[in-house]
């Protein structure tokens, strides 16, 4: 669900900001997700700034999203039409 991404300073980690806190594990690694500390989060906030809420969703994630709203939409939409008629 959620995008990983990399630090240059420290480059054998990944990281990923869930709901507005940040994350870290070693590359490539099956263990759990450690939450950094506060010089650490105080980084990572500084090295993405300027990116919005909706970059540290992945890509499928917001693609699957998008098609779920429209076929609600679609189904909706067209449940009102036809009770109208």
């Amino acid at each position: 669900m959620y995008k990983i991404l990399y630090n240059s300073y420290n480059p054998s980690f990944e990281y990923q900001r869930q709901n507005g806190v940040w994350f870290k594990r070693a590359i490539s690694s099956q263990e759990m997700w450690r939450k950094l500390d506060a010089k650490g989060q105080g980084i990572m906030q500084k090295a993405f700034k300027d990116k919005n809420a909706i970059f540290f969703y992945s890509n499928s994630f917001l693609v699957g999203s998008a098609v779920a709203v429209s076929v609600l939409g679609y189904l909706a939409y067209t449940k009102l039409y036809k009770k109208q008629k």
